[in-house]
């Protein structure tokens, strides 16, 4: 835990000591507090309860001496005052083993209750209710006294639970302080200590005694601390071992750079007769390079031609794979469109039969409505019959029976026309559906047609996308080849003034091996002066001792 979470939590633990410590005090307190209110309210109501039933006593001593309506009103007020207030005691008691002489006063004035009718007569029935009143007056009393006892004992519990409380509390404030000072005091001891090791540590350092620390296990800041003063002292350890190491080597390298000064003398006379040579050769070379220059840019132009035809039949290939699948597409299209209207044609040839099964039911209505006309015209005839038996008196009846069959007459003429249009409608119906099913063998051997002519778009529009994925290779291999020639014709221009430039520094180097020579002479002093700061160096480290 690093040293800011362990004050945090030591700040938190303290906060959070006096919180469950101030808590539980103002929770006593309040509690404490509570129970003097609750039970001083219920003084309260039982001192006043004592004074209205005193007051009604002395309302029936008046009227048992003198009637007044005024009285009376005053003594309906206090009665049902006092009602009220018996039965919010009965239900709010505190003190159950008191409450059975809250109870006994309860009774009594509700028995008293029951002769108020003829006490508000006056007189002495009037004085026989306030003598009543006494009895309920001393158990009210009693209540009050036994109240007080009790009240006055939950006082003195109340001071010696306050008394407690108060021990408690210091109690607590001295373990808290006592507990505080014990974590400081080691936590404070967890920090100087290792401070002091590392203070110990940096000095013997300056003092050339390089003191290596044990490995820390603290996960803080103090830890941390303690693995880098213990890495930095191996990191000095190390580079004053590289340091050593670097003079004896720096000697050495020294010596022998000295020897090797002599033969590097000799060698450049050599490399400038090389270097004639190189310079020669280098002029010829730069003449064939030129010749195959002037090669490769015909080739290029060669490349560049092909290139812009293939590009061309690229684009042409493009644009008849784009107009192949529009016609795919529009095959597509017509096809979904003879879909529907074929199905349309076979939804109308279903509604057609359906119509033919009304007609049929038309037809059998009408032949119902037929075969009644035709009862119905008997009928008629018999009627005329029986009224002319009948004579004068079926004149009437006949009357009737005549427009009854005119009416059969009308209907049997309506229905042959029924029959006639039905008959008409029928055979309509069966030439539509011989035209539409005319029309939905068409349709299908049209999507059929379709259906053959969209697989031979798709095999052209595939055999179309093959040649495009030809041509487009095709071009890409151009592309490239043409980007190599290109490469190629720059490579062999940069070699041809590569080479150009390599016959001139050739002259260059052979001017400069002479100047090489006398840096060489500058090299073994300086070599020498290195020797000398190498030594001085190595005797500085002797300073540092490991332990």
């Amino acid at each position: 835990m690093s040293l800011r979470k362990r004050f945090i939590f030591s700040t938190v633990f303290t906060v959070l000591l006096i919180v469950l410590m101030m808590s539980y005090v103002l929770t006593t307190l309040n509690r404490l507090q509570t129970y003097n209110e609750q039970y001083g309210t219920q003084m309260i109501e039982l001192s006043q309860l004592e004074t209205s039933l005193l007051q009604e006593q002395s309302l029936w001593t008046s009227l048992g001496e003198q009637m007044s309506q005024s009285t009376l009103t005053q003594l309906e007020r206090i009665r049902t005052k006092n009602t009220d207030t018996f039965m919010t005691l009965k239900q709010t008691y505190l003190i159950p083993d008191f409450a059975i002489h809250l109870e006994r006063a309860t009774m009594k004035y509700e028995r008293i209750e029951t002769d108020v009718e003829t006490a508000e007569a006056g007189g002495i029935a009037a004085r026989i209710q306030a003598a009543k009143l006494e009895g309920v007056l001393n158990d009210v009393n009693t209540l009050l006294l036994k109240n007080g006892t009790f009240y006055e004992a939950l006082q003195a519990e109340a001071a010696s639970e306050t008394k407690r409380l108060l021990l408690v509390s210091v109690l607590l404030t001295v373990f808290v302080i006592v507990a505080l000072s014990l974590y400081n005091f080691f936590f404070a001891r967890s920090i100087t200590q290792p401070l002091k090791r590392n203070v110990e540590v940096a000095e013997a350092i300056a003092a050339g005694r390089l003191i290596t620390l044990p490995d820390s296990t603290r996960r803080d800041e103090i830890g941390r601390l303690e693995r880098a003063m213990r890495e930095m002292t191996k990191s000095l350890q190390t580079v004053i071992g590289s340091i050593r190491v670097t003079s004896m080597k720096v000697n050495d390298m020294t010596e022998t750079a000295a020897a090797e000064n002599e033969s590097v003398v000799s060698t450049t006379s050599n490399i400038t007769n090389a270097v004639d040579e190189m310079a020669n050769g280098a002029q010829s070379i730069a003449t064939e390079l030129q010749e195959t220059l002037e090669s490769v840019g015909i080739m290029a132009t060669s490349f560049e031609t092909s290139l812009n035809q293939t590009k061309q039949t690229t684009e042409q290939t493009t644009e008849m794979t784009r107009e192949v699948a529009a016609g795919i597409e529009t095959l597509t299209d017509q096809e979904a469109i003879l879909e529907r209207s074929s199905v349309r044609n076979a939804s109308l040839v279903d509604r057609m039969d359906d119509f033919a099964r009304k007609t049929e039911e038309i037809e059998k209505m009408a032949k119902l409505v037929e075969d009644v006309a035709a009862q119905t015209n008997l009928l008629a005839l018999n009627a005329a019959i029986e009224a002319a038996r009948a004579g004068e008196a079926g004149r009437g009846f006949a009357v009737v029976a005549s427009e009854v069959k005119k009416l059969a007459e009308e209907s049997n003429v309506a229905t042959r026309s029924i029959f006639g249009v039905v008959q008409t409608i029928r055979d309509e119906v069966v030439h539509l559906t011989d035209i539409v099913e005319e029309s939905s063998r068409e349709q299908t051997a049209q999507l059929k047609a379709f259906e053959l002519t969209k697989q031979a778009f798709n095999r052209i529009h595939d055999r179309t996308d093959h040649v495009a994925s030809f041509v487009g290779t095709i071009e890409r291999e151009m592309v490239a080849s043409s980007t190599e020639v290109t490469n190629v014709l720059k490579r062999v221009e940069e070699v041809s003034g590569v080479t150009e430039e390599l016959a001139a520094g050739n002259e260059e180097v052979a001017a400069s091996m002479k100047e090489q020579q006398a840096s060489f002479d500058q090299i073994f002093t300086l070599m020498q002066e290195l020797e000398g700061q190498a030594a001085a160096l190595a005797s500085q480290v002797q300073h540092f001792e490991e332990q």
